[in-house]
């Protein structure tokens, strides 16, 4: 699926950039936006991790964004969510 390629790609393309500069004195970072659709699927927690145990990066160096109304919508959900992805 979309998601999964997306975060797949966006975290091979931050390892292949910390390969290639490994002396950078920032260390670099990527953003991947999450819609609430994703936010709110039980597999987007497995499919990051999945996607960090692949690729090696380290997790901190992974940033979710997630729009104001995602939250809104169920906070709890999200809640719980972003509490298992923090755990990463």
């Amino acid at each position: 699926e979309i998601d999964e390629w997306i975060i797949g790609c966006a975290c091979s393309l931050l390892k292949k950039f910390t390969e290639l500069l490994p002396t950078a004195k920032i260390p670099f970072f990527i953003t991947v936006n999450i819609s609430s659709t994703h936010l709110y699927d039980q597999r987007i927690v497995q499919i990051i991790a999945e996607a960090i145990k692949n690729t090696g990066i380290d997790p901190s160096s992974l940033w979710i964004e997630i729009n104001e109304s995602a939250i809104i919508i169920d906070h709890l959900a999200a809640q719980a969510c972003l509490l298992k992805l923090k755990g990463l």
